[in-house]
């Protein structure tokens, strides 16, 4: 008969097993996070290098690099929003539309995809959706520069409601901005003929001045001051006003 195994030797045996296998889980793991970490440093490579190309205008080598990182780290936003930019300024805007669609399914109060589905909607015709989606970017989340972003995306909205010559709905938004610090509002004359157009020369007459103050050789400036005059029967100072306009551009007829 055998003799029985000894209970200390078997103990260590098995610690031993534990040991290894303890081992083999750590140096998995750790392989793991190595593999985990170099995906990540590759997929930054390749973003950065298609961010540099969108920036190039080389959309649809942007769109190709920034896939390909995507595809070494599905769940990075950045990325995926980064692609609908690309996306829609290479004028894939059913491409654009979708990527909006699938960030906006997870987070609705995404400012950056908000303002690509408006975009993209509206190079497609469809503007009162492009609206809705205009305000959602102006109201919604932002991660970095969001009082800067907001401005852009309201500004962009107001763009479209004055090709449309929406005079109201146009004055609405003009109203929230002609407040804002001077070094964010940098052409104030652009700002004064959007406000003749909703129909309010006063505040227009406000932002002309302002104009003139910070650049007072500014002809158009002056013919947008007189049209504000002229608007509120202010004749005299109009017509000086266009004579200071025709004295800067003598050509204008």
């Amino acid at each position: 008969m055998p003799a029985p195994f000894p209970a200390r030797a078997f103990l260590g045996t098995m610690g031993l097993v534990c040991v290894a296998i303890a081992a083999t889980f750590a140096v998995d793991e750790f392989l793991e996070k190595l593999e985990r970490r170099e995906s990540r440093a590759g997929a930054a490579r390749l973003f950065d290098q298609g961010r540099g190309l969108l920036a190039r205008g080389e959309n649809s080598q942007a769109i190709e690099r920034i896939e390909d990182a995507l595809a070494l780290e599905r769940g990075n936003r950045g990325y995926r929003q980064t692609l609908a930019q690309a996306q829609l300024a290479a004028g894939k805007t059913a491409d654009a539309e979708a990527a909006a669609t699938d960030l906006l399914e997870t987070d609705p109060t995404d400012g950056l995809a908000s303002l690509i589905m408006a975009r993209a909607l509206e190079k497609e015709g469809r503007y009162t959706e492009a609206i809705s989606y205009y305000h959602r970017a102006v109201y919604g989340q932002w991660h970095t520069d969001a009082a800067a972003n907001q401005l852009h995306a309201r500004l962009d909205l107001i763009d479209l409601l004055a090709a449309r010559n929406s005079k109201e709905e146009l004055l609405a938004e003009l109203l929230p901005i002609q407040d804002r610090p001077p070094q964010e509002l940098r052409d104030k004359a652009r700002l004064g003929r959007l406000f003749l157009q909703a129909g309010a020369p006063p505040r227009a007459a406000v932002l002309f001045r302002a104009a003139l103050r910070d650049q007072p050789e500014d002809a158009g400036a002056y013919a947008g001051l007189g049209e504000a005059e002229f608007a509120q029967s202010q004749y005299r100072t109009a017509q000086r006003d266009f004579a200071a306009a025709l004295r800067l551009d003598a050509n204008n007829q």
